[in-house]
């Protein structure tokens, strides 16, 4: 990405961020991770990087460090607040600094100052890292300051950074885009509105077929102009994965779109300008020109042009049959485009109607960690699917999410929930007044799960808000929407698998008043325990016999994908010479042992050609019935599981 001026930024498009890591620092071991990672990345590179972090700054304590030691004077956070509230950077260390936090006139490492019987980071008084700060050079020093190590190692509750964690970025230096978005846009209030790119293989179209997300311009930042100074930006984006969805040398549309949610009316703007630029550097401009922006609605500005690449295919035309129980593993092939290649599947969410009415079971008040920026955790009476996963249990935040990660995180608008593996139907920066009858409640049956938050927003109390999500053993989805919420607020729907190109944000994400509504979202059956590798090797076990249609993907050094819809069939395993005796009411079965089975599953039906339900399991060749309703005739099946 580029921004304000193509020709001087242009090269900040040939870099790319390849991995990102998450670091707790709460131990010696992690600090000492943070100390190589400050030096040489940890990987012995001539330079060192720095690190981002999370803290609530607001409530923290800004001291200075004491006169005769290393630094003397300079400000130094010997405490955070108890909320997260703001993101920062870490630059570098210094093991000499030192505060005396238990006024005994030494600087230690080595005394138990917390009085918690342990003697650890937390009780450190020596050594500290170096932040920065985005408020500009009249805060503290220039907009730095030293935090002390033991404030990396404390919770948040008494005084440390979020989760203990630090985020640290692995780049990749040289990378050209085959494609890219260059725009220029107008807008006075950069909260408002959306900006993201869009292709359609027909050029006739009015509407972008695919489209593809920036979580820069999603709503973003406060009511500023683009540039915060000012009302005009120009910007450009690598679009490259959308050539996916479209012919190499066939002419296709391009798209800039801007979605604008703006009920009170008081943003306005245009789309300047819009082109594409192709790999080499190839510029192709839009005839239109300073288009409105539309009030609430979405404004396009559009280019038909044709583009050559060389894409990866993805060379597996079928994939062999599994046998039911036994494991399995076969790994796809592919060819063109620039290896290495990386897989994956896309297990793709649509957007739905929901017909259901609002779940009034949910009952049961779920006891969290904290009524803000808190969590609960719920075991499922079920497995629930979930982009190609089966979850146990759930993590329920206070947020307005459901997570699987059993620790709460802040998602609170679309480009989190798109960042994070979660079902969103409310997020926001929520927080529960249980003096008002605020909770997270729930009710669970063999089949699904409600879930229904009756909460506020943090520190407005009088902010009225009652959603719900239900979760099926179907893998799908329904979310719900009560009456008389209160309006005007900014809040992010959807689900994702912390993967921005198979996300799905909800068509009623951010809408100012969705009193009364609902969606739901239905995906198609897949077979779990089955799972593809970064490196194409589809393995697992199934252990039902049946088919499904998988869509693999495969991408390509340049971020060039294809996908191929590959038909997967599983068979049981049936021994032979199955003996069936009747004695009375109950039945005993018998049959020949199969080699490397480890147990036996038995199915009873009273259609021979109907659905065979599982009634148990034997670990040797005989299984007794003793539980046959009625009087009618039954059938059996065995399969062996290996």
């Amino acid at each position: 990405m580029w921004l304000d001026g193509y020709d001087k930024y242009e090269g900040g498009m040939d870099n790319r961020v390849t991995e990102i890591l998450s670091v707790d620092v709460s131990t010696e071991d992690g600090l000492n991770t943070l100390k190589h990672w400050f030096n040489d990345h940890a990987d012995g590179s001539s330079v060192g990087g720095v690190v981002n972090f999370a803290a609530d700054i607001t409530h923290s304590t800004l001291g200075y460090l004491p006169a005769g030691t290393e630094h003397q004077n300079e400000r130094v956070i010997t405490s955070w607040g108890p909320v997260m509230d703001h993101a920062m950077t870490f630059v570098g260390y210094n093991d000499s600094i030192r505060y005396d936090y238990n006024n005994d006139g030494k600087y230690t490492n080595d005394l138990d100052i917390n009085n918690d019987q342990v003697v650890d980071m937390k009780d450190w008084e020596i050594g500290g890292v170096r932040m920065v700060n985005s408020w500009g050079t009249s805060w503290a020093n220039s907009g730095k300051a030293w935090v002390m190590y033991r404030t990396l190692a404390q919770d948040i509750s008494d005084g440390g950074i979020w989760n203990n964690i630090i985020h640290m970025c692995k780049t990749r230096d040289t990378f050209t885009p085959t494609v890219k978005l260059k725009g220029s846009v107008t807008y006075n209030k950069r909260n408002k509105i959306k900006i993201y790119a869009g292709i359609a293989g027909n050029t006739e179209a009015a509407e972008p077929e695919h489209t593809l997300s920036f979580p820069l311009f999603a709503y973003q930042g406060g009511a500023y102009g683009l540039r915060g100074d000012s009302n005009t930006l120009e910007f450009g984006l690598d679009i490259t994965p959308l050539l996916s969805y479209v012919s190499s040398g066939e002419n296709a549309k391009y798209f800039i779109c801007v979605d604008e949610n703006d009920p009170d009316y008081t943003g306005s703007g245009t789309i300047n300008s819009f082109s594409i630029i192709d790999s080499e550097n190839n510029e192709t401009v839009s005839s239109q020109s300073n288009i409105a922006i539309l009030d609430n609605s979405t404004t396009y500005m559009s280019l038909t042009k044709s583009t050559t690449y060389n894409a990866p295919s993805i060379t597996t035309s079928s994939l062999p049959d599994a046998e039911a129980g036994s494991p399995y593993s076969y790994t796809l092939t592919a060819a063109n485009g620039t290896p290495p290649y990386n897989w994956d599947i896309m297990i793709e969410y649509s957007e739905e109607p929901n017909a259901e009415t609002y779940p009034a079971q949910a009952v049961t008040r779920l006891s969290t960690s904290d009524e803000d920026d808190g969590f609960g955790i719920i075991g499922l009476n079920f497995d629930f699917p979930f982009y190609g996963s089966i979850y146990d249990h759930v993590t329920v935040s206070t947020d307005g999410s459901i997570l699987f990660n059993d620790g709460f995180e802040g998602v609170r608008s679309e480009n989190a929930i798109l960042a994070t593996k979660a079902v969103s139907p409310y997020a926001a920066d929520l927080m529960s007044y249980p003096g008002d009858g605020d909770g997270i409640y729930y009710y669970q049956t063999s089949d699904y799960i409600e879930i229904r938050w009756i909460t506020s927003m943090y520190d407005l109390q009088s902010v009225d808000l009652d959603f719900a999500a239900k979760l099926y053993s179907s893998g799908n989805i329904e979310f719900f929407y009560g009456q008389n919420l209160t309006a005007g607020i900014i809040w992010a729907s959807g689900i994702s698998n912390a993967d921005i190109t198979t996300g799905l944000i909800s068509n009623l994400s951010n809408t100012n008043d969705p009193s009364g509504l609902k969606t739901s979202f239905v995906t198609s059956e897949y077979p779990y325990g089955m799972v593809l590798s970064d490196d194409g090797i589809f393995s697992g076990t199934v252990n039902d016999a049946s088919s499904w249609n998988i869509s693999f993907r495969v991408t390509d050094d340049n971020n060039l994908s294809s996908f191929s819809l590959l038909s997967f069939k599983s068979n049981l395993i049936q021994p032979g010479n199955i003996i069936i005796t009747d004695i009375s009411s109950a039945v005993t079965l018998n049959w020949d042992a199969v080699t490397g089975a480890v147990s036996y599953n038995i199915y009873r039906s009273d259609d021979p050609y109907g659905e065979f339900t599982l009634i148990g399991n034997s670990s040797t060749t005989s299984f007794i019935d003793n539980d046959i309703p009625g009087s009618n005739k039954y059938f059996y099946q065995v399969t062996a599981v290996k």
